[in-house]
């Protein structure tokens, strides 16, 4: 960490000398806008002067004009701030200028990288846009001046800050450089990698679980379809004390049987089994919700497992009301509760479209 004039002198001189310098006031002056302070520092038989607006910038010039006297060797005489020479003092810093300059100070004997040059070298090897310079600011006396220059690259901008506009430019090439050529390296946990990898895993298994099902279903519908053939195309005669009537007139006798808005209600209540089937998410409340269905309507449901293959584990499931003639479903599904699901969604469907108009 860099110290102020104040300090390291404090320090030298108790390191060096044994003896504390000694800080007098020698002009005040203080006006309605500008105040003026001289303070001189004596150190070891040698005194230097420090002007400033207040008496701490007094005190830090006078201090550092005693640095710059023992750096050069000086015996005697005063040295003021009236024409200041840039001196390096190792550990000191002007309090007036940047950390870029106090690094282009400090470090004048380190190797020279023209980065404006390697920027430009890189951004036409990459065929990249021109950088953009420009000057900033500059501030401090004429015979100190500083410089801040800009380098812009599309909306990134980066400064640099020193005693001359090269050395600006320079700086502010060389963080434009290292900010473009640094590879940004993405870490993710692997706690987080597990996790998704899990997640993924399960949308797999749940993917393919759902695609046996549908596999399910449609191998039921065609085993089905297979095994009853004539089911659709036989024209059974209902045997009834008031009417003899074809099965295709069945459904107007059962729909004539209930009153209006006993039907609508039925029908509702049948349509929402039907769709909850519909969306996958048809659950063992739905045969709970047809057994209602069917109190309300007055008729009676009996269920079967017809067959249960030996060494498998698919079940043909039956439902029956006690309608006339009978209304049955079966489902062939890979266990009980699925079986039941389908012969219960099949039934509804059936039931609704009887009770239709």
């Amino acid at each position: 960490m860099e110290k102020n004039p104040i300090s390291f002198l404090q320090e030298y001189m108790m390191a060096k000398k044994k003896v504390a310098p000694n800080y007098i006031v020698i002009d005040e002056r203080k006006g309605t806008h500008i105040n003026s302070f001289i303070i001189r520092v004596e150190c070891n038989g040698k005194h230097a002067d420090g002007k400033g607006s207040s008496k701490k910038e007094a005190k830090t010039e006078a201090a550092k004009n005693m640095l710059k006297m023992l750096q050069l060797g000086q015996d005697t005489g005063t040295l003021t701030n009236k024409h200041p020479t840039l001196v390096t003092i190792p550990g000191i810093v002007d309090n007036r200028i940047g950390s870029g300059i106090a690094n282009s100070q400090l470090n004048k004997s380190a190797t020279y990288i023209n980065y404006v040059g390697k920027l430009q070298e890189y951004v036409i090897h990459k065929t990249l846009p021109a950088p953009v310079y420009e000057c900033k600011s500059v501030f401090g006396p004429s015979h100190l001046p500083t410089f801040t220059v800009s380098c812009k690259y599309d909306k990134v901008e980066e400064l640099g800050t020193a005693t001359t506009k090269k050395e600006a430019k320079n700086l502010a090439a060389q963080k434009m450089y290292e900010r473009l050529t640094t590879e940004v390296q993405i870490v993710v946990p692997e706690v987080k990698i597990q996790s998704y990898l899990q997640s993924l895993n399960k949308g797999i298994s749940q993917l393919q679980l759902l695609k046996d099902q549908a596999t399910s279903l449609q191998q039921s519908a065609q085993r089905a379809k297979a095994k009853y053939p004539q089911l659709s195309k036989t024209k059974l005669i209902i045997q009834s004390a008031a009417s003899n009537r074809l099965c295709k007139d069945y459904h107007t006798l059962l729909s004539d049987a209930f009153p209006f808005n006993v039907r609508k209600m039925a029908i509702e209540k049948l349509k929402s089994i039907i769709d909850s089937f519909c969306k996958e998410i048809l659950s063992n409340d739905s045969f709970d919700k047809l057994k209602l269905v069917l109190k309300d309507l007055n008729l009676n449901l009996t269920e079967s497992v017809v067959n249960n293959r030996a060494g498998t584990n698919q079940v043909l499931y039956g439902l029956k009301l006690d309608t006339n003639p009978v209304i049955s479903e079966i489902s062939l599904g890979s266990d009980f509760l699925e079986a039941k699901r389908v012969a219960t969604f099949k039934l509804a469907e059936t039931l609704s479209i009887m009770l239709g108009d």
